[in-house]
C-alpha cells in the first residue's frame, strides 16, 4: 500500500518589518530593470538543514529566521518596500519600510523523506501557465574533472582562458543540436545574459551599493550542421567571441545607441536560453541559521522556450546541476546520451 502524500499545514502570512529604522523616499530602477523582459516574478526555495545538535524547538527556529530576515532587511531595506509606478512605464522602488511577507508552514514529512528536495524540480511539477512546448524535465551533474579537461584543451588549443559557463554550455550547445535533428543549414541559436558589472567602473553607486541588475543578454547563431560537427574548444571559442561583443555591444547602448531591443529573442525550437545560478549568491545568504544546502528555481511552469538552467548542485556535491527543459520527448533520449558522454 502506498504511503500518503505529504501534507502541508500554513499559517496566515504576516509581515516582517526590518529591525530597524530604514530610509524613506523612492529609488529608481535602472534602464535594464525598466526593460520588460527582466520584469517578472523569479520563484525559487533554498533549503536549509538543522543542526544534529540543535535541541532549540520548532518555535525557536521560526522565531530566528523571522529575526534574521527582520536584520536583514535594515541594510537592504529597498526589500521591505515596495514597487510603485507613479508615472506610466517608470517603475520605482517606494522604500516604505513595510517588510516582507512570512508564511509559517509544517510538513508531514521530514527533509530526509523526500530527500532533501534534491528531487525538485522533477518531483513536484506545476501546471504550466506560459505553453509553447512539450518539454521533458530532467537534471544532468556536470562532474568537475569533466569541466576541467574541456579548461585544458582549450588552452592547449588556443592558450586561452575558459570559464565554467564557457564549457556547461558548449557542451549543451552542441549535444542538443546532435539531438534535435534540424537540416544541415538550419539556425540554431543560443541565449544568454552576462553580467555587466564589470564594465560600469566607478558608475555604480558608492558606499550606498547597487541593487539592480547588472546584465546584457547576448548569444550567437550557427548552422546545425556546424554546431554538431565543431569541437567542443571550437564552440567555447564561439561563446567566448559572443561573449566579447556582447561588452562592446552593451558600452554603444550604455553610451546611447543600439536603439533596437536587445532582448529579441525568436520564440522557435531553434532557439536555446541559458541562464547561470550558480553564481548569484542565493547559496551564501545566512539568515543567521546557516547557509542553504540546496537553492533551485520553481518557474518550471514557464514552456516558450527551450532552457537550462545551472545551478549549484546539493552539498557536499561539486560540479554544476542542469535543470534542463529543452527538448521534446521525441529528441529526449539522444540529448541525454549525447549530454551523458561529456558530463
Amino acid at each position: 500500500m502506498a504511503a500518503p502524500a505529504p501534507t502541508v499545514a500554513k499559517s496566515p502570512p504576516a509581515l516582517v518589518p526590518p529591525a530597524g529604522p530604514t530610509p524613506g523616499g523612492t529609488l529608481p530602477l535602472s534602464s535594464i530593470d525598466k526593460t520588460a523582459a527582466v520584469r517578472v516574478m523569479v520563484d525559487f526555495i533554498q533549503v536549509f538543514q538543522s543542526p544534529s545538535s540543535d535541541s532549540s524547538s520548532v518555535d525557536e527556529q521560526v522565531a530566528a529566521m523571522r529575526q534574521g530576515f527582520a536584520r536583514a532587511l535594515v541594510p537592504y531595506y529597498p526589500v521591505a518596500g515596495r514597487i510603485a509606478e507613479p508615472t506610466p512605464g517608470e517603475p520605482v522602488v517606494d522604500c516604505t519600510g513595510e517588510g516582507v511577507w512570512f508564511v509559517e508552514a509544517a510538513a508531514s514529512c521530514s527533509l530526509a523523506d523526500v530527500n532533501g528536495l534534491e528531487d525538485r524540480p522533477l518531483a513536484i511539477p506545476k501546471p504550466p501557465s506560459f505553453t509553447a512546448f512539450n518539454f521533458v524535465k530532467s537534471t544532468v551533474e556536470i562532474s568537475l574533472d569533466s569541466i576541467k579537461r574541456v579548461k585544458d584543451q582549450v588552452a592547449a588549443e588556443t592558450a586561452q582562458r575558459c570559464s565554467t559557463f564557457d564549457v556547461v554550455t558548449a557542451m549543451i550547445f552542441k549535444c542538443r543540436a546532435a539531438a534535435i535533428g534540424s537540416a544541415p543549414d538550419a539556425e540554431v541559436r543560443l541565449g544568454f545574459a552576462a553580467g555587466t558589472r564589470h564594465l560600469l567602473g566607478s558608475s555604480l553607486p558608492s558606499p550606498e551599493g547597487y541593487y539592480g541588475n547588472c546584465v546584457y543578454p547576448g548569444g550567437l547563431a550557427r548552422a546545425s550542421k556546424d554546431v554538431e560537427e565543431a569541437s567542443l574548444v571550437e564552440i567555447v571559442t564561439a561563446i567566448r567571441e559572443a561573449k566579447d561583443a556582447l561588452s562592446a555591444r552593451f558600452l554603444d547602448w550604455l553610451g546611447g545607441g543600439a536603439k533596437d531591443s536587445h532582448y529579441n529573442v525568436s520564440l522557435d525550437y531553434g532557439t536555446l536560453v541559458v541562464t547561470d545560478w550558480s553564481h548569484v549568491g542565493f547559496n551564501d545568504v545566512d539568515y543567521g541559521f546557516g547557509e542553504p544546502t540546496y537553492v533551485f528555481t520553481l518557474n518550471d511552469d514557464v514552456n516558450i522556450v527551450p532552457s537550462v538552467v545551472y545551478l549549484k548542485p546539493p552539498k557536499p556535491k561539486q560540479g554544476i546541476r542542469l535543470v534542463l527543459q529543452c527538448v521534446e520527448e521525441p529528441h529526449a533520449t539522444v540529448f541525454t546520451d549525447e549530454l551523458h558522454k561529456l558530463a
